[in-house]
């Protein structure tokens, strides 16, 4: 995969040691090292018993460079962990006696002009040298405020309330899902300890219980934000107080 799609992620990280502590919806779900081993065997007693040869066609993990989410440490794992894929399949498969065959993208392995090697570690790993050892990553330890925006909401008859939109992320700049932002709404409308769940994007719609006729002028204020083992770091908010 190239990129996510509706029916699923891409995933950046292979290798039970390899996973990433966060972001498991960017692990491997499926074909780990023990479904390796049970295709690969498969092969081996069907066919490498009886003396026939096996060749285990074209394989290859993709370095993603260049995305906004995999970047530093996590950019770091990720090429740690396509080493130890590779390095595992070439293995599981020459100990079963299938004969591997990497694919290589024009220009990741080789420059295909010079024959110069652009990717010396995955070379290694590839001819029997060892994988690259998984890095440490950063983890989810804080959360803060990424934007507020305030509006006035039409309620009908002339009559309007405040809504402020509250983006959250983690320490990464990752938005945080289900996460509890409080504020207090204060102006022509004034509420304390208004709260509201943030969704899959890390968004928060706060709203006034009560609305006024005419002109609405509100400030909303994030008093906290509340996520399960994330401490709220409102020193590395963006803003903590709009209006609108």
């Amino acid at each position: 995969m190239s990129k996510d799609e509706w029916w699923g992620k891409t995933f950046y990280f292979w290798g039970e040691d390899y996973y990433h502590p966060d972001r498991p919806d960017r692990n491997t779900s499926w074909g780990q090292e023990d479904h390796v081993d049970g295709q690969f065997q498969k092969m081996a007693d069907k066919f490498v018993s009886r003396g026939i040869s096996v060749i285990l066609g074209e394989f290859t993990a993709i370095k993603r460079p260049g995305r906004p989410d995999l970047t530093d440490a996590d950019f770091d794992l990720h090429v740690a962990s396509r080493t130890f894929f590779h390095k595992y399949v070439v293995d599981a498969a020459n100990s079963r006696g299938l004969k591997p065959v990497y694919w290589d993208i024009a220009g990741l392995m080789f420059d295909w002009t010079t024959g110069a090697v652009l990717d010396p570690d995955n070379l290694v790993a590839l001819t029997g040298g060892p994988a690259l050892p998984p890095p440490a990553v950063s983890t989810d330890t804080s959360v803060s405020v990424a934007s507020i925006e305030v509006i006035a909401v039409n309620t009908g008859q002339g009559r309007r309330r405040g809504q402020a939109t509250v983006t959250v992320v983690n320490n990464r700049g990752e938005p945080v899902a289900d996460a509890t932002v409080t504020g207090d709404f204060t102006g022509t409308i004034n509420q304390s300890g208004v709260s509201a769940v943030t969704n899959e994007s890390g968004v928060a719609v706060l709203q006034t219980s009560g609305d006024a006729r005419g002109r609405l002028t509100v400030t909303f204020c994030v008093s906290g934000v509340a996520k399960a083992d994330l401490t709220y770091n409102a020193s590395a908010n963006v803003a903590t107080c709009a209006n609108n």
